[in-house]
Formats: C-alpha cells, structure tokens, sequence
C-alpha cells in the first residue's frame, strides 16, 4: 500500500479488488488532506495500490463496521458516534463511482452492545452478526430499509459437544468466523478441544482439537419484541460437520470464495 497503516479495517473481497481503510493518525487540516489516503484498493491482477477519496468525516477502525450491500457494488460504513449512547451515523460508498454518501436517516440507534468487534455479513440490505455468549450461539441483525433489530440464541454447548469437549475461541478477538452460504442459510466455524482431566487438572487423555461447521437457518419471526428493542431471530441449527486438527490453531478471519 503507498501509505503506512495500523490497526486498520479490510472490507471483503469483491470485483477481485480489496479495501484498505482507516489506521492512520487523525484527518490533518482542510489544505493538507489531499495528501491524506484514508483508502486504497488493492488489485491482485495488477498488484497495484490506488488511493480513493477520503470518507466525510474522520473515522476509527475500531468505531467502523464495514459491510458489502445490495449488488455489490457498495459498500456501508458505520460511524459509531459513541458506544455509551450506541449510536452510529451510516454511510455508503459506491465502488463504481467512488462517490461516499450517507442513507436516509443517517444517525441510528445501535443496540448489540460491541458488536463493532464482531465479524458480520450482508445479506441484501439486512447485516448479520454471530457471537458466542456462555453456551449459546447469538445471532443479531438488522435490516437498513425497515431500521429493524432481530436476535436469537441457540445452546450448542449442550447439544452438539460432549462431557469433555469444550467451545474455543479468542475472546482476545471477541468473534467466531462465520458465512452467508445462499439464501437464509450461513455457516459459522469454531474450534473445540476434548480435554478430559482430574479434579487437579491432570491431563488424563490426550488433548484432541476439532474444527467444527454449524451450518443453520435465519428466519426472522415479527411478533415477538424484548425489553432491549429485539425481535426474535429463529436459528436452527440443521447439520454439523466436526472434524479433528492436528494441531491448534486460533482462525483470525473466513472467506468464502
């Protein structure tokens, strides 16, 4: 990339091209912004960079979530104004005429808690988040158009693992990889460890790791809302696929190409 960049935020690959935005020190003044590269694309097939215009206002990686909407040819961008008030101002960049602009009431209540540090698809114009919470697989979403908030749970710990095998993630990271397969139908990939051990905590077997692959439905169900503004989300979660690692390993992110 032509400028140096930390903690910054990379939006999913699309047209084969992938964006860099953000992790630069604050906006300088008006007159010097034009040296200011807030984005960049980057091109495989060219294995170039190129510096695309600067959002409307100054943003942090870690007060953004980013997201591919509609045909895919935009992206959206929350600002979160504050996370004590939770709310955040939308916009939208057009990848096409690399134009930013904000959607029709632009400032919206956030609700989620910190789901800025969650992995999050796009499904039409409705965002997904997945996260862990105890036992339960959380799943939250909302819909743009509607400006409606939906949440359900799931308890996988019960279900899907045994006596001794246990749900692993990097709570360093706070998030659970997971992917829009077709229609309302997504898969989410999570680690798990069978560690069976005495009251000592003595290793008595050999620790075994596992990649596991929930695959589940989202079906949005409008008669149901809870003290917290939410709707209830159905999740069932309707095949498993568990297989074993030969080593540990901490999954930093997931694409489905």
């Amino acid at each position: 990339m032509t400028t140096a960049r930390t903690c910054l935020s990379v939006t999913p690959w699309f047209w084969m091209v992938s964006y860099m935005l953000g992790g630069l020190p604050p906006f300088p003044p008006q007159p010097q912004q034009h040296q200011y590269h807030w984005m960049e694309v980057f091109d495989p097939s060219s294995n170039t960079w190129e510096a695309l215009p600067n959002p409307p206002s100054e943003i942090h990686p870690r007060q953004m979530i980013t997201a591919v909407i509609e045909s895919r040819n935009r992206f959206l961008l929350l600002h979160c104004l504050s996370f004590l008030i939770m709310k955040a101002i939308f916009y939208t960049y057009n990848v096409t005429t690399r134009c930013w602009a904000k959607l029709e009431s632009p400032v919206r209540k956030l609700r989620g808690g910190s789901i800025h540090k969650f992995s999050n698809v796009a499904v039409g114009n409705t965002l997904y988040w997945a996260f862990l919470e105890k036992d339960y697989l959380v799943v939250q979403a909302y819909d743009l158009d509607k400006d409606v908030w939906f949440e359900g749970s799931e308890n996988i710990r019960e279900e899907f693992f045994g006596k001794h095998e246990y749900p692993s993630y990097s709570s360093k990271l706070g998030r659970v990889p997971f992917l829009h397969l077709y229609d309302q139908k997504f898969c989410l990939l999570m680690r798990s460890d069978f560690s069976k051990r005495n009251r000592k905590w003595k290793l008595l077997e050999r620790e075994t790791h596992y990649l596991n692959c929930f695959i589940f439905e989202v079906t949005p169900i409008l008669k149901n809302q809870d003290e917290y503004g939410f709707w209830e989300l159905n999740i069932p979660v309707v095949s498993v696929k568990k297989s074993p690692m030969d080593h540990n390993f901490i999954i930093m992110e997931s694409l489905l190409m």
